[in-house]
């Protein structure tokens, strides 16, 4: 009589995450740079990161087979423009077996907006005559703008420099300082 030990080990227990979003740069070629790593929290479901070997592959087959990974996955730039996956392999090192599981991860380089320069926004001075300052609704102009495009919210700033910088948005109603 040989007694015969059955072990079943446990796999990692991930959740396909959401998706990684970059946006593009002024090249518009549909490619950016990402951190995959980025990723782990949301992917291990509240696991601890240090029990497992995470490692980032560009073919579900190389993620199943532990073979060719990437290298940098802190400093991924997508092969595929504008989008694309990757395969994420979650190992848990102390099984026997080395139980594991492959989730994907989507990649997407959201294009810049094309802004339309709009038409100058006109009052009458009717707030105190002759001030040439009136109370201006900034959004008036967010249609002509946007032209159309839909999923993008605009901020507004007395500056470019604050622009560039996202420093002291402005918000409506916004009384002008001078008469253009």
């Amino acid at each position: 009589f040989v007694e015969l030990a059955l072990v079943v080990e446990d796999t990692p227990q991930l959740i396909e995450p959401t998706a990684l979003e970059a946006c593009d740069d002024a090249s518009a070629d549909g490619f950016a740079l990402f951190n995959l790593t980025s990723k782990e929290e949301e992917l291990l479901n509240g696991a601890d990161p240090t029990l497992y070997d995470i490692s980032y592959y560009e073919t579900e087959d190389n993620a199943h087979e532990a073979d060719n990974p990437i290298t940098n996955p802190t400093g991924y730039t997508n092969t595929v423009a504008f989008m694309h996956e990757v395969w994420v392999r979650v190992e848990d090192p102390n099984t026997a077996e080395g139980c594991y599981k492959v989730v994907r991860l989507e990649l997407i380089v959201n294009p810049l907006p094309v802004l339309v320069q709009p038409m100058p926004l006109e009052l009458c001075d009717v707030n105190n005559p002759g001030d040439e300052q009136e109370a201006f609704t900034l959004e008036d102009a967010n249609a002509e703008i946007l032209n159309g495009q839909t999923g993008i919210s605009l901020t507004y700033y007395e500056t470019e420099d604050d622009a560039d910088n996202a420093e002291n948005p402005i918000s409506s109603p916004y009384v002008n300082t001078m008469n253009a």
